[in-house]
């Protein structure tokens, strides 16, 4: 019996060597998530992953991570809803020379470890990844797009709606040395979950215009970002709860969403409103400074 598990998973990983050597990653050309993930292929009782067949060789040592990153280039621990993020998945190599890398990440609409719908909405992938719908599993990844030179991978992210809740990214990767099997190579799994922002935000009752406050509360710099119907001009105002103006601008916005970046630094600690404005809209919401 242990022979024949054994063969099993000696003959697994030999197709997974041979499809990792045509350079297409496992939701392309075989159909499964393998990031570990629930949900995603199982190897007996075990998740498939990665690590289930490269093994780690002599003097070779990977490790993975995984980082998410706003429009302004900074990291977030959070989300806010209907924002893009670029996520960025990174092969680290502590010792050894391998010569190509592969990865999957899957996107899962609930907290780590727990089963849900994936938030299928990746776009934009680096040059060395591509965006593939596993057959089997029906949930949307990105994954390698050939072998990769590079050990980092990146692509796009937009947050699900609000009131979704908490999300959780699994991925997986390699570092392969490219000789057709899977001895020598290393392989890693990671997690991140990020909570939903609690942003502010009030509907003007007319329709067509929203803004959403992140982080709220907030310390030196204000995120806005404004969702619109329509192109136009809106002016910008922060006012104590005494209703005194304490700042003022007038800035253009695009149709869809737009953001918008206020220091509040100089701002004593209390609540605030922010009110946008013009003509025909109006949208308000409450900020607290810390």
């Amino acid at each position: 019996m242990k022979l024949r598990i054994t063969y099993t998973i000696f003959s697994v990983c030999l197709l997974a060597a041979l499809f990792m050597s045509n350079s297409d990653g496992r939701a392309d050309s075989q159909g499964w998530g393998n990031t570990g993930a629930p949900g995603d292929q199982m190897l007996g009782t075990v998740p498939r992953t990665c690590m289930s067949c490269h093994s780690t060789g002599t003097g070779v040592d990977m490790t993975q991570t995984i980082e998410i990153f706003d429009d302004m280039n900074e990291p977030v621990t959070n989300y806010t809803p209907g924002q893009t993020y670029r996520v960025i998945v990174t092969n680290i190599v502590g010792s050894g020379s391998p010569t190509g890398f592969g990865f999957q990440i899957v996107n899962l609409k609930a907290a780590e470890g727990e089963d849900g719908d994936d938030s299928a909405s990746f776009s934009n992938p680096s040059g060395n990844a591509k965006i593939a719908v596993a057959s089997n599993t029906g949930r949307q990844y990105t994954e390698h797009n050939g072998v990769s030179e590079t050990n980092s991978f990146e692509v796009d992210w937009t947050a699900p709606a609000q009131g979704t809740g908490a999300v959780t990214f699994y991925a997986c990767g390699n570092a392969v040395n490219e000789n057709g099997m899977t001895s020598g190579d290393a392989a890693a799994c990671s997690t991140l979950e990020l909570a939903e922002a609690d942003p502010s935000s009030v509907s003007n009752p007319n329709g067509g215009i929203n803004i959403y406050l992140f982080p709220n509360p907030v310390q030196e710099e204000m995120k806005i970002t404004l969702v619109s119907d329509a192109s136009a001009e809106f002016d910008v105002e922060v006012y104590d709860m005494q209703g005194r103006l304490m700042i003022k601008d007038i800035v253009a916005f695009g149709t869809g969403e737009s953001t918008y970046i206020v220091n509040v630094n100089n701002l004593a600690k209390g609540t605030y409103l922010v009110k946008f404005s013009n003509e025909e809209k109006v949208a308000t919401a409450k900020m607290l400074k810390i």
